[in-house]
């Protein structure tokens, strides 16, 4: 609204009032320097300026806002399959329970949410390794409010380099990022997690899963 009443202001009332000023004799512009072209110039910046105090205002009000993110339950329900892929790498499909409430994470400035699990493991090649393993887009409150999942299996594969998954000890772990309307991107993590052990040998069938490697 204020925008608009900008526009309007520098298109429509300001040049009647220039008009009245010439008439008289109380200004006189030069050339066309209030063409219309040089109010839309006006208005575009006008409007980009009051924009970014805006957007700042917006992101500012929020850092008060305290939001307190329930997990309930995040642990491991089955390991379907511990394979080695083409003899190069090694990869492991699961299942999980997930029971949290994220909605107190939600304002005025939260267009929505990109929540996922993340299983993390040390190698012998790397200290630390974290993949993502499922993951959804929550867009409401009311969502939020209800991430309850029974045996969710993965959607993508927990997979490592190389071929060393086998014995490697695992953590899930609840994050999500805060994806605002105006501002930086926000990333949190759960303290409630779930650890186990993988088998040193392999096993199941060939792994699938709903999604890519």
């Amino acid at each position: 609204m204020i925008l608009v009443n900008i526009f309007i202001y520098y298109l429509y009332f300001q040049p009647i009032v220039l008009r009245s000023q010439i008439a008289f004799g109380e200004y006189c512009p030069r050339g066309i320097m209030y063409s219309v072209w040089t109010r839309a110039n006006a208005v575009f910046y006008t409007s980009l300026v009051t924009l970014t105090i805006m957007c700042a205002l917006t992101t500012i009000s929020t850092f008060l806002h305290e939001s307190s993110p329930i997990v309930r339950r995040l642990e491991l329900v089955k390991l379907h399959s511990l394979r080695n892929y083409r003899d190069k790498v090694d990869r492991a499909t699961l299942s999980f329970n997930l029971d949290a409430d994220l909605s107190s994470v939600f304002n005025w400035n939260v267009k929505q949410l990109f929540v996922y699990v993340t299983a993390e493991f040390e190698s012998a090649s790397n200290a630390r390794n974290q993949v993502v393993i499922w993951d959804k887009i929550v867009e409401t409150k009311e969502v939020a409010s209800q991430l309850q999942f029974q045996d969710e299996d993965v959607k993508y594969f927990m997979a490592d380099q190389h071929d060393e998954l086998r014995g490697a000890n695992v953590t899930l772990r609840l994050e999500w990022d805060i994806m605002p309307v105006c501002g930086r991107l926000f990333v949190h993590s759960s303290n409630i997690t779930a650890n186990f052990v993988l088998p040193d040998k392999y096993q199941g069938k060939a792994a699938k899963t709903s999604g890519y490697f």
